[in-house]
């Protein structure tokens, strides 16, 4: 679901943005510039249950995508 925030962070995703390790804060500057600011509570659950999910990695402050995933616009596949 490409309009919830999970979704959106998920098409990032698939847009390359999460090549290099991001913060949480700068995840959602780019959710702003993309659609509007998500509340940083929510978009912090939102990155937990991503991790959870298998589809980041957490280092610090740091997200990158988990090794093995592979995402596009279309699906989302976590080995």
């Amino acid at each position: 679901d490409g309009a919830s925030v999970k979704g959106r962070i998920c098409r990032l995703v698939a847009d390359g943005f999460f090549a290099d390790a991001k913060r949480q804060a700068e995840v959602n500057k780019r959710l702003d510039s993309t659609g509007g600011q998500v509340n940083s509570g929510r978009l912090s659950v939102a990155m937990g249950e991503l991790v959870i999910d298998g589809v980041f990695v957490r280092e610090g402050d740091f997200y990158t995508p988990a090794p093995g995933l592979k995402i596009t616009k279309n699906e989302l596949v976590a080995r």
